[in-house]
């Protein structure tokens, strides 16, 4: 029997090297966690509720929730701007209430994906790669709730994950 043991060392001193050289060029990339600047449609809802002695109850798994103080608004009052893009999802919002929490209910429909849109973000894509950066492209799929609230209810928002 021959010893194969020279080729055996020559193949894994290559996969070796090729494993470094691939995890080398993984660094050379930036990862951001926002969106590239595109033009896509962009819709926004404002809700104007009241909460009257309740708690409000938000789900981050289904959106970014940011609550931001606005001493403009009376107490027991709350202003809701959800931000979406239109081309990526149909948003339907309802409201919950129960005897001592309201809760808002969003769902995004996926089906009419406008093709157009699409494809101008998979080319964009492709070319911010080829520059060797890496976008967040999930953000076109999760609303953003700003909520606002006076100072004095801050503490009455409740931000679950569920």
């Amino acid at each position: 029997m021959k010893n194969y043991n020279f080729p055996l060392l020559i193949g894994g001193l290559l996969l070796v090297v090729g494993m470094v050289l691939t995890i080398l060029d993984f660094y050379r990339f930036e990862y951001l966690n926002t969106l590239p600047e595109m033009d896509l449609s962009i819709r926004e809802i404002e809700i104007y509720e009241r909460f009257d002695d309740k708690e409000f109850r938000f789900n981050k798994k289904t959106a970014l929730v940011n609550i931001i103080e606005d001493p403009c608004l009376e107490e027991d009052e709350l202003l809701i701007k959800i931000i979406y893009y239109n081309d990526f999802a149909t948003l339907s919002k309802t409201m919950d209430e129960t005897f001592n929490y309201k809760k808002l209910n969003i769902e995004l429909s996926y089906d009419d994906i406008v093709s157009s849109s699409f494809k101008k973000v998979l080319t964009k894509g492709f070319i911010n790669l080829r520059q060797g950066k890496i976008y967040n492209y999930s953000l076109l799929f999760k609303p953003t709730i700003d909520v606002y609230v006076n100072k004095n209810d801050y503490k009455r928002i409740k931000i679950m994950n569920y």
